[in-house]
């Protein structure tokens, strides 16, 4: 499913507002943006600034309030619940920053997720699964509990399930926030190794060392892009 080139998102004057209390709160505040397939792009910003909200906005986690939002061509805004869903089952792979693994599953379990709900048959979602935790070096621990594993491997476990129904567009929020430097530095690896190999990468993240790495820079302030860049060629 993997695409090389190509408009792959856009938003045009995208807002997302909510009630607290009588104010009137715009989370995203008229944003323009486009991202091309295969891309690498870090959203940047203070806390509060809109980041989360717009990368749920991109997954389809969250509806605009006004705007537009095309992925591949498809105006969202005109697909029901049930599409969004199978629209956001194949489209997305989410990255968290506390992996969000389901304690009781194991290993292969856990990655195995989206597959279920995509229907595929518990045979070869299985193999697809042990494909996957090899992929990320969990081979040795295809029954281990998310407990009796470290933070690093289980990002790693995050990592495999977001891949299982290969989708064209990773989305990270903060994915090494739980994680100590030196752990934080290879789960990036691992993502920047996806991103070379034709994933469309997007990514919340603070660190500006994290940030050099990605092509674009988008910084946002109080809900609107406040300026947005190329970056150099990754390091």
């Amino acid at each position: 499913m993997t695409q090389q080139c190509g408009e792959i998102i856009r938003l045009c004057r995208a807002e997302r507002s909510y009630f607290s209390g009588d104010a009137r709160v715009k989370a995203l505040d008229d944003v323009d943006l486009t991202i091309t397939a295969g891309s690498t792009l870090a959203i940047m910003g203070a806390s509060g600034s809109g980041k989360s909200t717009l990368l749920n906005v991109i997954g389809c986690l969250d509806r605009l309030t006004s705007g537009r939002y095309l992925l591949n061509g498809v105006d969202v805004s005109t697909l029901d619940d049930n599409d969004i869903s199978t629209l956001r089952l194949n489209s997305f792979g989410f990255i968290f920053q506390s992996f969000h693994l389901i304690p009781q599953l194991n290993v292969l379990e856990n990655i195995e997720l989206p597959l279920y709900y995509a229907g595929v048959p518990g045979g070869a979602a299985r193999e697809r699964a042990k494909d996957l935790a090899a992929t990320m070096g969990l081979e040795q621990r295809w029954f281990h509990r998310p407990s009796q594993l470290s933070g690093g491997q289980q990002q790693r476990v995050a990592i495999a399930r977001a891949l299982a129904n290969d989708p064209d567009i990773l989305l990270a929020d903060e994915p090494t926030g739980n994680l100590d430097s030196a752990t934080g530095w290879q789960i990036l690896a691992v993502l920047y190794d996806l991103a070379a190999g034709g994933k469309t990468l997007i990514m919340v993240t603070h660190d500006q060392q994290i940030a050099a790495q990605m092509e674009h820079h988008l910084y946002m302030r109080d809900g609107a892009v406040l300026r947005a860049q190329v970056a150099q060629e990754r390091q």
